[in-house]
């Protein structure tokens, strides 16, 4: 059977999507039926190839039970840059959207394992849309969730705790950050 597009659902804990991938010329043709359960066969092209290691996090997160912090904390950078992967697929099947903040709502980041780029976003992810959240993987995608549909927009404050981490591992970078968060109404206290 040809398909000119379709779509794999990655399935969380609870059987609801997760994330997605598009499949172009997909074909698909049954393998193997086993009672209810058919395996199939799909061919084609993938349209947004998963980061190597995506399908350790979509494991770590198909057992968790969805609240835990830092989880992301223990992977080397490479898996960090899988976590981000699958954060951002994920953070378009997010449901509930939550509500945008007023502009008297404070986020928290937990800086104490932000020792390279990819764990500084892992953590601001988390701080501003939960475990597992998403919220930019490069400074030119930080830009475009501070505009909307990634979570909170300006004006918020946002206080970065233990920021002597990031200080200390990735000095320069954590400047251009903070300086993009501020320069679009984050107010941005380093603690």
């Amino acid at each position: 059977m040809h398909h000119d597009v379709l779509e794999l659902r990655v399935l969380g804990k609870n059987g609801l999507p997760v994330a997605a991938y598009t499949v172009g010329s997909a074909e698909i043709s049954e393998e193997h039926e086993r009672g209810n359960v058919v395996d199939l066969r799909v061919s084609g092209y993938l349209w947004d190839t998963p980061c190597p290691g995506t399908d350790a996090v979509w494991s770590a997160w198909r057992t968790s039970s969805g609240d835990e912090r830092n989880i992301w904390a223990g992977l080397p950078e490479e898996g960090r840059e899988a976590w981000l992967d699958a954060a951002r697929l994920r953070a378009v099947w997010r449901f509930p959207i939550p509500p945008p903040p007023s502009p008297s709502d404070s986020f928290r980041l937990d800086g104490s394992h932000v020792t390279d780029h990819s764990g500084l976003y892992c953590a601001l992810g988390e701080a501003l849309n939960g475990p597992g959240g998403y919220y930019g993987s490069t400074l030119d995608a930080l830009k475009d969730c501070l505009r909307g549909n990634f979570g909170p927009v300006a004006p918020f404050t946002l206080v970065w705790h233990d920021s002597a981490t990031a200080r200390t591992h990735i000095p320069e970078y954590m400047d251009e950050v903070v300086r993009t968060l501020r320069s679009a109404g984050v107010t941005t206290l380093l603690t």
